[in-house]
């Protein structure tokens, strides 16, 4: 059509132009982007962890390298009740705290190992001087040591004993001494802590109050001894 200034069977610059417009946008429709690249003219990286990423978006569609998760394979995927960058993190509770929120605090475990996260029990069972559970409650009824089972010595005016050794914070009752006072007097000592001697002429007193009960030396008689004696037995 002349009129126009088109010619049949002849293309015009403008045609021309659009012809090529037209095989540029086939030819990058058909171009795919190697393994390890993705966006606009395959510029960016794929994530480090990732099997394949998607062309167009980088999403890691095709997995992620073992013990990697996530859309971009960018996270650690901690096993063994852990987590964080290096999975050096723990789930669980530690610093001898147990129960929702890690809120409640252990009792005396053996050893001091860690309480059960959940429930607080002890593993290997309780320190000395504690019992129950969660080993949070002290010996009592005159009991200490490991599960409670050393009966205390007789500490002074009926006091409980320590409930981990068994020593007594007064010192002891009548008639006993030691370090849990749990040994009688010797033959020559009597009273509080063992603290008295008995009379010089007696022949051994009684651990509770001193009197002399297995006798006196020749020429000595009385509850003590304290009394001399016409009387002298050859």
């Amino acid at each position: 059509m002349v009129g126009n200034n088109f010619l049949i069977g002849k293309k015009t610059p403008v045609a021309k132009s659009w012809m090529a417009i037209e095989i540029k946008c086939v030819y990058l429709s058909n171009l795919v982007c190697p393994a390890g690249r993705y966006g606009t003219n395959c510029a960016k990286t794929c994530g480090p962890n990732c099997l394949n990423c998607n062309r167009f978006n980088g999403v890691c569609e095709f997995g992620c390298l073992p013990e990697w998760t996530g859309t971009y394979c960018e996270k650690r995927q901690c096993d063994g009740h852990t987590y964080g960058l290096e999975c050096n993190q723990s789930c669980e509770c530690d610093g001898h705290t147990y129960g929702l929120g890690c809120k409640q605090s252990c009792g005396k475990c053996s050893g001091g190992v860690q309480c059960d996260h959940v429930t607080g029990s002890c593993p290997n069972g309780c320190d000395a001087g504690m019992y129950g559970d969660k080993c949070d409650i002290a010996c009592g009824n005159y009991t200490y040591g490991v599960e409670c089972k050393e009966l205390c010595g007789n500490c002074s005016n009926g006091e409980p004993c320590h409930h981990v050794d068994g020593s007594c914070p007064s010192g002891c009752g009548i008639g006993v001494y030691g370090k849990t006072c749990d040994k009688a007097c010797q033959p020559d000592r009597y009273g509080i802590s063992c603290g008295e001697t008995c009379r010089p002429y007696c022949q051994g007193c009684n651990r509770f109050n001193g009197a002399c009960e297995f006798g006196c030396h020749p020429g000595w008689t009385g509850t003590f001894c304290e009394k001399s004696s016409n009387y002298v037995f050859r």
